[in-house]
């Protein structure tokens, strides 16, 4: 059941600000760094991701969990890769590499994933 029917009101204050990283030197959202990582994924697989209709961009840079519906891939914990789940619920998510944009939404996945580990772990040491 969504928050709206539950009338809980969802605060937007300073999330994005919160989400923010470093991305070489710059400051970036997660949306920029997941679409800059599916624009290299695709040209490496030989796509147009800027020719892909806005819906096709949207199958392929966000999954479906069953609780909190449709939200971006970095929402995502791949902490364990055959047991993934979504990171706001904890819920299991089934995410396979069947579907037209199965298989690149698995790999753009994981590119971030790793991209972000790497940016935690050199901030860490």
């Amino acid at each position: 059941m969504s928050s709206y029917f539950e009338g809980r009101q969802i605060g937007y204050t300073d999330e994005r600000e919160a989400w923010a990283m470093l991305l070489d030197g710059i400051s970036a959202s997660p949306d920029l760094l997941l679409s800059q990582k599916a624009e290299q994924l695709c040209m490496i697989e030989g796509i147009n991701y800027k020719g892909l209709e806005p819906i096709q961009r949207l199958f392929l840079t966000h999954y479906r969990c069953p609780i909190c519906k449709l939200l971006p891939l970095y929402h995502l914990n791949l902490a364990h890769p055959k047991r993934v789940r979504c990171s706001k619920c904890g819920n299991l998510i089934q995410f396979t590499s069947a579907g037209k944009y199965g298989r690149l939404r698995k790999k753009i996945a994981f590119m971030l994933w790793i991209s972000l580990e790497g940016k935690r772990r050199n901030g860490v040491s």
